[in-house]
């Protein structure tokens, strides 16, 4: 395991758990890609990626990250999640998520995100109606 790659992980993860987009693309290269494959495509360069993540925010603002696994090679890591929190539209959020990171001269080059797109859809659609009312 790389030291190096391992404390950028650590470092980036901090950035991510803080809910800082700033912090996140300070982490970037600038000419880095986000991609959150759930049908949107790829953030390419520091100010679209400060925009998704802050999107993201935007979505779950209390989302927590909770490490299920981790492997860190000499210029990348791949990461299990499980992701919790509210939506912002009430709903609760429990998801998994894998990222493959790719690193360049001690920055983010790629970061390639996959989520449960079922779980994360119902998570952030439209909060439940009153089950009373739609039953009359």
């Amino acid at each position: 395991m790389s030291t190096a790659t391992r404390d950028l992980f650590d470092r980036y993860h901090a950035c991510w758990a803080d809910r800082d987009p700033d912090r996140i693309v300070e982490l970037h290269t600038e000419d880095s890609i986000f991609h959150l494959h759930s049908g949107q495509d790829p953030a390419r360069g520091r100010a679209a990626i400060r925009e998704a993540a802050a999107g993201t925010f935007a979505l779950v603002p209390d989302l927590t990250f909770g490490l299920v696994s981790l492997r860190v090679g000499e210029d990348f890591w791949v990461v299990r999640w499980h992701l919790t929190g509210t939506s912002a539209t009430g709903n609760p959020v429990a998801v998994d998520l894998a990222d493959f990171v790719l690193v360049e001269n001690g920055a983010v080059k790629e970061k390639h995100s996959y989520v449960d797109g079922v779980a994360m859809q119902a998570a952030v659609g439209p909060a439940d109606l009153d089950r009373t009312a739609s039953a009359r």
